[in-house]
């Protein structure tokens, strides 16, 4: 059997890493090059001409949109199998890609997973979809109902949610933005009802998760 070309694009190093040796342990699988720049990414896919693209999507996601969809336009015999993490599966479901692309897995599925959908990427089976595992539509309602949520508050109130998230206490928050301690509690009240959590812990994992604060700096 041919090997299969492939191109590893992520911006953490040491998932890549991973990736790679999994991958290279396969014997079919032959990993062109690995990379988490994109324009580098253009006189790969000229010189190298990969069969497969495993793309991890978690870098800028306009930059990563206009890539992608460039790599389709120019590219259309290369297959692209996105791996994407759950804070982005409302974005990806929403976007311009999700319309003219179809093949995605979570990085919470098993490495054998992506195995599988390369092989069939390769066989030609561009409109895969399996057991539903793709954008889990249950995640969907849930990724959706708390993207009306976050739209339902105001600029002050999400300032004093990631700075929650952040740890801060509401003597520091009120220093911080000039206001009473009385009023953060005021907001914080308006917050916990608006994306129905009880507590500012709760608060806290509800940003995070949703993408709305950066806590590693």
């Amino acid at each position: 059997m041919k090997k299969i070309k492939i191109l590893l694009i992520d911006d953490a190093h040491l998932i890549r890493e991973a990736l790679k040796y999994l991958l290279e342990s396969e014997d079919n699988f032959l990993v062109v090059a690995d990379t988490s720049d994109l324009l580098e990414c253009e006189n790969i896919l000229k010189e190298r001409r990969p069969d497969i693209i495993l793309y991890h999507f978690n870098m800028n996601k306009e930059l990563e949109l206009e890539f992608l969809l460039k790599i389709i336009d120019q590219y259309p015999l290369i297959k692209i199998l996105i791996l994407y993490d759950s804070f982005h599966t409302w974005f990806l479901q929403h976007s311009v890609l999700h319309q003219r692309f179809s093949v995605y897995i979570s990085t919470e599925e098993k490495f054998s997973e992506i195995k599988e959908l390369i092989y069939r990427m390769w066989k030609g089976q561009s409109d895969i979809i399996v057991e539903g595992k793709f954008f889990d539509q249950s995640k969907i309602k849930v990724r959706e109902e708390d993207q009306i949520k976050i739209q339902s508050l105001t600029k002050r109130e999400m300032d004093i949610l990631r700075n929650v998230a952040l740890g801060m206490y509401n003597k520091e928050i009120a220093l911080k933005f000039e206001i009473s301690e009385r009023t953060v509690k005021n907001h914080l009240s308006n917050i916990f009802k608006k994306i129905s959590v009880s507590d500012r812990t709760q608060a806290a994992v509800f940003a995070i998760k949703n993408h709305l604060v950066n806590i590693y700096g």
